[in-house]
């Protein structure tokens, strides 16, 4: 056997079985978790019943290995973040805690004598981020599930079986979250794989090393990850969200051990909740970009609680490229972001110059959000054709575009003016957009200019799409020469265009959970033939 092959058998061998580590009596270390649960959820989970993003998965005769479904269920079911929701159920008096708690270890012991070995390392099951956050989740939720508080049976088995256990994910992760940047691991995957390392080294005493290594990879994935602005490198507010959510549990998981706070976790910290701020509409929800979802506003408001963020919400975020514009009772949102470098670039949906428009709670045109449990749909949903974009021929921008953007505001209005070249490989055609919001934000009319540089040799189908709420109402009226928008409450708005023709077609929601709700969505299909191609279009609120 030849000296490489040696190393080889090794490599696969150490994650699991390097140094010699001493099994310890208790954790060091027990930081505690911070978030709430779901009591219905817990409910479920008594009779094997998982439930993310509104779907259940029942795994009854399937083990912990669910057949046919996305990735994601396995990261859910694999990474134990569901123990919240057996804690929720017990502190709400759906069972006697010392049940709720059994049922917790019980499940873990399971999970151990299934898959801690190390054939299992090579499995999904320990990918780098799911096996973080199955860490984290078993150090931060031991008071809730450790059997030595309830006297249950079973104790010193389980107690040797789960500390080994902890030892083992530790070194299989001090193995796969290295001390540098790496694009097989990165974004929210990596945030999570680098606090169950930190979790661990805080945890087992002698373990020092993982912690440092942890926080390491921290520093360099916050300043990869977190633009000077506070926003996301992949510009979706839902990943910026979760990843505050991460720095601020190694923040408590450092407090909790009585060690300083780098300066750098509390700078992240303190660029994100401004930038999180930003994102947020009136009715306490997230836009839809970039493959991020409304998200529950309890959630946000126990995160954002923890940031100590206040005052009025940013007007600009710059280095994201998102421009917010907020006059009277109307919010208007523009993405006018170039596509980052990889290995982000595939995170960012194909949208440039997308936006969304809310009227007092109410949102009126929306991007079409994305799918939390399905690849599929996540697909189908990142193309230009779901967003309030225009396209030419249906086809999609190039995948690396460029834009250039200008903001001009006074009291009364704000004109916001961007161009990109997502177009000129495909088509030979640059497009820009302008936008002027007036009249305490009843007024908003917008332009798109498409231009090249040279004779067409034939026409180019144009649509410029608008998607709508579901909640609202629309309907065509003067023969197709307009459009009523009706909100809930009555409040209507009139849409008026120039150039092309007006169509009103269905399109779907997808920006709270799983379930795909019907929408409609108004259409202006057109065609370009001349070097200047200029359509027009505006929203006015009636009365």
């Amino acid at each position: 056997m030849g000296l490489n092959t040696i190393v080889d058998k090794l490599s696969a061998i150490l994650p699991i079985f390097g140094e010699r580590i001493e099994v310890p009596d208790r954790l060091a270390v027990r930081p505690v978790d911070a978030w709430s649960g779901d009591a219905r959820v817990g409910a479920l989970l008594f009779d094997g019943v998982f439930t993310k993003a509104g779907e259940h998965l029942a795994l009854e005769g399937m083990g912990w290995e669910p057949h046919g479904v996305d990735e994601s269920w396995v990261g859910h079911i694999h990474g134990f973040s569901w123990l919240r929701d057996l804690r929720a159920f017990a502190n709400e008096g759906g069972l006697a805690r010392g049940q709720s708690s059994a049922i917790a270890w019980m499940m873990i012991m399971a999970w151990i004598e299934r898959y801690d070995d190390v054939r299992a390392t090579r499995s999904l099951f320990y990918r780098a981020d799911i096996a973080g956050e199955r860490l984290s989740m078993w150090v931060s939720m031991f008071e809730f599930f450790s059997p030595e508080r309830f006297e249950a049976a079973g104790d010193d088995e389980f107690h040797d079986a789960f500390f080994e256990s902890v030892i083992r994910h530790g070194q299989h992760l001090a193995r796969a979250v290295p001390a540098r940047l790496s694009t097989q691991l990165y974004g929210l995957e990596a945030l999570k794989a680098a606090k169950g390392l930190l979790y661990a080294g805080l945890a087992i005493e002698g373990c020092e090393d993982w912690r440092d290594q942890a926080l390491s990879r921290l520093q360099l994935e916050i300043n990869a990850q977190i633009l000077s602005d506070g926003a996301h490198v992949s510009r979706n507010p839902e990943r910026l969200l979760l990843s505050l959510q991460i720095l601020l549990d190694v923040r408590g998981a450092l407090a909790s051990a009585g060690k300083r706070l780098p300066e750098f976790i509390q700078h992240a910290i303190d660029r994100i909740g401004p930038a999180v701020r930003f994102y947020r509409y009136n009715d306490r929800g997230f836009g839809l970009f970039h493959g991020g979802q409304r998200c529950a506003t309890a959630f946000i408001d126990s995160i954002l609680a923890q940031t100590g963020v206040r005052g009025k919400a940013l007007e600009s975020l710059p280095c994201a490229g998102f421009e917010r514009v907020a006059l009277g009772r109307a919010l208007f949102v523009f993405d006018c972001g170039k596509v980052p470098n990889a290995p982000y670039h595939d995170c960012v949906n194909a949208s440039p110059l997308a936006f969304e428009m809310n009227y007092a709670k109410h949102r009126i045109f929306v991007n079409c959000g994305s799918h939390p449990n399905d690849a599929d749909w996540r697909s189908a949903l990142s193309g230009i054709a779901a967003h309030n974009c225009l396209s030419l021929d249906g086809q999609e921008p190039s995948g690396s575009y460029a834009v250039r953007s200008s903001r001009e505001d006074n009291k009364q209005a704000c004109l916001l003016e961007a161009v990109h070249d997502g177009y000129m490989a495909s088509h030979g055609v640059m497009h820009s957009r302008r936008v002027y919001i007036c009249n305490d934000g009843n007024d908003i009319r917008g332009e798109d200019v498409l231009e090249s540089h040279a004779s067409m040799r034939n026409d180019i189908d144009v649509s410029i799409r608008f998607h709508l709420h579901p909640a609202v109402t629309v309907s065509l009226i003067n023969n197709g020469q307009e459009a009523l928008i009706r909100l809930p409450g009555g409040v209507g708005w009139r849409f008026k265009f120039h150039g092309g023709i007006l169509s009103l077609e269905d399109s779907v929601y997808m920006g709270e959970g799983a379930q795909a709700r019907k929408s409609k969505q108004l259409v202006i299909i057109g065609q370009v033939s001349d070097i200047y191609n200029q359509f027009k279009w505006c929203m006015r609120k009636e009365g």
